[in-house]
């Protein structure tokens, strides 16, 4: 048998999305914007998620500047064909690191990895984009009573039954970068 490593921090395991979210979608490819739309497709239209699109990036720029970014998950390229920035650069001068996975076949390089968890920037390899999983949290991210983390199952299956006998919402996690993905988003004094 294989033997079980620990998964890398860079590694997106799952994309936890909740309901009335906006994804952004960041790509010079339109076979990726395909790739999001039909993967995202049905799950959005029955949770009232928005996906917009853009193919450098200018058009985030100006979107940015004129809209809200809380609960809002942006999936963006490393690499835009025509441009300077890189979308590790995009990220980070846009202030949305918490709020963005790099969505890139440029993840074996080192330097993306390394600056990716510098950032704390989760990754996917674009030749993952159509199989990781996907789940909807129950609740707004507004309305929890409780944040609970740990990375075993049956625990936080556990945690999600209590909290569901004493009608108190609980937001489950698998470890701090899943948490850490969301948090922006938790108000503060949510425990």
């Amino acid at each position: 048998s294989l033997p079980v490593v620990e998964t890398p921090s860079w590694f997106t395991e799952n994309l936890n999305l909740n309901k009335n979210q906006k994804i952004v979608v960041i790509d010079d490819d339109k076979t990726i914007h395909q790739v999001w739309n039909t993967k995202l497709g049905d799950i959005a239209s029955k949770n009232n998620i928005s996906i917009i699109h853009f193919s450098n990036p200018h058009e985030l720029r100006n979107w940015i500047k004129g809209n809200r970014i809380d609960n809002t998950l942006f999936l963006c390229d490393y690499e835009f064909i025509g441009h300077t920035a890189n979308g590790l650069n995009l990220i980070e001068e846009s202030g949305i690191s918490e709020k963005s996975i790099l969505v890139t076949s440029r993840f074996e390089e080192e330097n993306v990895r390394t600056r990716c968890d510098t950032l704390r920037v989760k990754l996917i390899p674009k030749s993952m984009a159509e199989t990781v999983p996907v789940d909807i949290v129950s609740c707004s991210l507004s309305d929890v009573d409780l944040v609970h983390i740990d990375d075993d199952e049956l625990i936080r299956m556990s945690w999600e039954f209590g909290a569901k006998k004493e009608n108190k919402k609980i937001l489950s996690f698998v470890g701090p970068d899943d948490l850490r993905a969301k948090l922006s988003d938790i108000p503060k004094a949510t425990p």
